[in-house]
């Protein structure tokens, strides 16, 4: 992108309450993390986030058209109630003022909602307000804290949580807000990250000599270290297990005594 101070153009897009929002956000995550290590710049990027959140509270309806291709675009976006959502989260975590939190309780978003509408992407962003909510430590509720972080449901493995992949989707199995675990499992099936393991897993059963002390490598190693639930040994089986097996076997005896 051409900076407008560099050229005689038009800026690429106009100013939206999306991109405004966005900007809210991330600079106040950004003044929570500096804070430890440059208090200026952590104070100049809060001065900008809470500049940007109430300027898209006083124009909350400046919308991104669909007819806008100059650039990247078009990055057209009809509803901003979850860019609200997580610019608010960001502001309460990172000030814990009672407005923020105010707008981050009130929201039809709070407690998981958004995250397991869609997760998140640059149109749907009120997932990345829960995953701050869930993980940061804020004067929240701790009930309601805890609904956040389990409503946000991934099978197999918590590190898929948050990851989104191509062939997989967003890994989430259902928000427990909405239906209960026993439903998630029975449908489990259906989805392929986990059709994958369980076909993987039954092979380690079948073919792995090392399968009755691991009982099969753990999913989020595989995914990880593969891109795909299909291999049957990660080096994490390899470190964790099946050297263990090796290092004890080294030092018994036929008969169960130490060599």
């Amino acid at each position: 992108m051409t900076k407008p101070s560099s050229t005689e153009r038009d800026r690429p897009a106009p100013v939206s309450t999306a991109a405004t929002l966005n900007l809210a956000a991330t600079a106040a995550q950004a003044s929570r993390l500096w804070k430890p290590y440059d208090a200026a710049f952590s104070g100049r990027a809060l001065a900008a986030a809470e500049k940007a959140y109430a300027a898209a509270k006083a124009n909350p309806n400046r919308l991104a058209p669909g007819t806008d291709n100059v650039g990247g675009g078009p990055y057209e976006d009809a509803g901003v109630g979850d860019e609200f959502y997580w610019a608010a989260a960001e502001l309460y975590a990172t000030t814990g003022a009672a407005g923020y939190r105010a707008d981050v309780t009130g929201s039809p978003y709070y407690m998981g909602v958004s995250f397991n509408t869609r997760g998140y992407d640059w149109n749907w962003t009120g997932g990345l307000g829960d995953t701050t909510l869930a993980l940061v430590p804020t004067g929240l509720p701790a009930g309601e804290v805890a609904a956040t972080r389990s409503a946000i449901v991934a099978l197999l493995s918590p590190e898929l949580l948050g990851i989104t992949e191509p062939r997989y989707g967003d890994f989430i199995a259902g928000n427990v807000l909405h239906q209960p675990i026993t439903a998630m499992l029975a449908r489990a099936g259906d989805l392929d990250y986990v059709a994958e393991f369980v076909t993987a897993l039954n092979d380690c059963a079948d073919h792995c000599a090392f399968y009755g002390f691991c009982r099969g490598t753990q999913a989020g190693n595989r995914y990880f270290e593969h891109a795909t639930f299909t291999t049957r040994e990660t080096t994490y089986c390899r470190t964790t297990r099946q050297a263990l097996v090796r290092a004890a076997a080294d030092h018994l005896t036929p008969q169960g005594g130490t060599s």
